[in-house]
């Protein structure tokens, strides 16, 4: 049963419709001391919760922050195409504590499923809910939900395509199907990074459960995914679990702040993870080039007599020979024209090509860094301002090519769907006979 929803002391903050944002200055408390006329838990349970609540740790959430992200534009570019600019920019840099803990214990004993109480405050953190806050519309079809219930027909060979397309050669499946998050190539290791703090909070950071992986997995190849629903479950799961962690803060913290729950002084508070930066991603790529140095380091000296083998067993000239190794100036050819492809493709508005993770890996290890710009435009200031001139020009031309052909698009759709209905003098010749 929800406690009364008495009358409080007027708040002074704003309900803005914008996600709270770490740059925003730090929020004043407008109330010294808590009203004693509202009741906080619906239950004498939930008190008692809320006491052992304050022993656990809050697992923060990590955004990427895309401004320092100039060296890898993918991840940007894979925010904005899915529509998850508000999901990843609410991340702040700390949280209030108690009023987590309060909603999770309040939570716990609700009735209600995706309902929770603060200072006689209800709170719906339902999938519709939690979409609705965060701008975004739940798709028809989850790719996570349909890999969770598609799983037990998956093949062996299923389960080695997605170890292959997430981690470095030679990872293996733990128990219970986890990856080890080591393991993972660097662009999906921010990704699994950003999964298992911001989507699906989990108290295990080196080992990431299948249910991660197949969202790691569906972000990678650009499928649907119902964040709502995804965040709602998990803290259901929190607040009914015997986990003894608590996630989803930042959304938490917003959701009571649409309802216009206040802050008090004595109020606990707790940090989020520092953000994903070029940095971040650089630690991830020299991890892998080391590895892969070591790697072919360690099977250098058994490569000849993979090669003889191979020649033994195919025959001399045999078009069933193992290919020669690539030159390396090929393969820095290779990287630098798939990172050209991928800048070209960004400023062209247009989707990138399609590479596999490892290999998308290694070309961003070979990308090249913005350097001479003075020497190329002829030490020039009008000469640059010309440039972007003309870049913003032929975006603006690219938007009324894209927004024509999506108008287009739109018409053609309407007209499919008028077409073969009886008009207005058809219905009437009907209703005549």
């Amino acid at each position: 049963m929800a406690p009364r929803n008495q009358s409080r002391q007027p708040s002074k903050k704003t309900n803005t419709q914008h996600p709270p944002s770490s740059s925003q200055p730090k929020r004043k408390r407008t109330n010294l001391v808590p009203p004693t006329n509202v009741e906080r838990f619906i239950s004498e349970e939930a008190k008692e919760r809320f006491e052992v609540l304050r022993s656990f740790e809050v697992v923060g959430e990590r955004k990427f922050d895309v401004t320092r992200l100039t060296k890898y534009p993918i991840f940007d570019t894979m925010i904005r195409e899915r529509g998850w600019e508000e999901l990843n920019g609410m991340v702040r840099d700390t949280n209030n504590k108690s009023v987590i803990m309060e909603f999770f214990a309040n939570a716990r004993f609700s009735e209600v499923r995706y309902q929770a109480y603060i200072w006689g405050k209800t709170i719906d953190y339902s999938p519709d809910a939690i979409n609705k806050l965060l701008g975004l519309t739940a798709p028809e079809e989850c790719e996570v939900q349909r890999l969770e219930r598609e799983r037990k027909d998956m093949a062996e060979q299923d389960w080695d395509e997605l170890i292959a397309k997430m981690c470095r050669p030679g990872a293996t499946w733990k128990s219970a199907r986890m990856l080890t998050y080591a393991e993972f190539l660097p662009i999906p290791k921010a990704w699994a990074s950003f999964v298992i703090q911001t989507l699906e909070s989990t108290s295990c950071s080196s080992e990431i459960p299948l249910k991660r992986v197949f969202t790691v997995s569906a972000i990678l190849d650009q499928k649907s995914i119902n964040v709502g629903e995804l965040i709602a479950n998990n803290i259901h799961g929190i607040a009914t679990g015997k986990k003894t962690v608590l996630g989803h803060g930042t959304i938490i913290n917003w959701l009571c702040e649409k309802q216009m729950v206040q802050e008090f002084e004595g109020d606990l508070y707790t940090a989020t993870i520092q953000p994903i930066t070029d940095k971040t991603i650089d630690v991830f790529m020299k991890k892998y080039q080391d590895f892969t140095r070591e790697r072919e380091r360690r099977d250098a000296p058994e490569m000849p007599h993979q090669q003889q083998q191979a020649q033994m067993e195919h025959g001399e000239g045999s078009q069933h020979g193992s290919y020669p190794p690539i030159h390396p100036m090929m393969l820095e050819y290779m990287f630098t024209s798939a990172n050209w492809m991928n800048e070209t493709s960004d400023q062209m508005w247009v989707n990138r090509p399609r590479f596999s993770a490892e290999f998308a890996a290694e070309a961003q290890m070979h990308r090249r860094p913005i350097t001479g710009s003075f020497e190329r435009f002829d030490s020039s200031r009008t000469r640059m301002d010309e440039y972007f001139a003309h870049q913003e020009q032929y975006a603006a031309h690219m938007r009324k090519e894209i927004t024509d052909d999506f108008d287009a698009g739109e018409k053609r759709a309407a007209d499919e769907f008028f077409e073969g209905l009886p008009e207005a003098g058809d219905v009437e010749d009907i209703n005549m006979d």
